[in-house]
């Protein structure tokens, strides 16, 4: 748990590094932003935004849509380090070259793989 624990926070900073830069709209959100493809979209843009939960004692994590909505996660062992955790439906991976691409329903989140020995 602790290697995913510091894993994730590091996978997570890194999942915009190299990519456009986000929108003004995830910026004034705050957080890291999060490429994602919404509702069917075939193209990522950075326009989501990773946040911590609002529970201080919480090690979930929330990626906030540009529309207000929002999906939430939780650490777990897998590529991205995440895990869905509301709603009936669950999160699969996929891994596309350097990048990892978390689905829930009919939205995406890419994030870039975990440089290995991290």
């Amino acid at each position: 748990m602790h290697r995913l624990l510091c894993l994730t926070p590091l996978l997570l900073a890194s999942a915009c590094s190299g990519e456009p830069e986000a929108s003004p709209q995830v910026a004034d959100q705050g957080g890291e932003p999060v490429e994602c493809a919404l509702d069917g979209a075939e193209t990522f843009a950075p326009v989501c935004s990773l946040l911590p939960s609002a529970d201080a004692e919480s090690l979930a994590r929330v990626i906030q849509h540009p529309d207000g909505g929002f999906r939430v996660f939780e650490y777990g062992e897998t590529n991205s380090g995440l895990l869905a955790r509301d709603g009936a439906d669950s999160s699969i991976e996929t891994v596309d070259g350097d990048k990892v691409i978390v689905s829930i329903g009919n939205d995406r989140y890419r994030f870039d793989m975990p440089v290995a020995g991290d």
